[in-house]
């Protein structure tokens, strides 16, 4: 069985034991489903827009870019761990 690396392994966050191949999760990795979610983030107070608006600039400056005019938004991908044993 090893030569199909197939064996047995244990899983770091639970200490489960389980049978299968080594990259495989255990059972209880497996009950939790991963979602990716993008949240963006397009409107932003005086303080925050003045200091993005000036590293947008800063880099486009350091580009040799002259702009005249520039919008900007921020755009996050995550994964989201559902666990699916959790009924609530």
């Amino acid at each position: 069985m090893s030569s199909k690396g197939i064996g047995v392994g244990e899983c770091a966050e639970h200490g489960e034991f389980f049978l299968d191949a080594h990259d495989s999760p255990c059972p209880s990795c497996e009950d939790k489903e991963k979602m990716s979610k993008t949240i963006s983030f397009g409107e932003f107070d005086a303080q925050a827009n003045g200091y993005l608006s000036a590293l947008v600039h800063e880099l486009l400056i350091e580009k040799d870019i002259e702009p005249a005019s520039f919008s900007f938004s921020v755009e996050v991908t995550y994964d989201e761990v559902k666990d699916e044993t959790d009924i609530s």
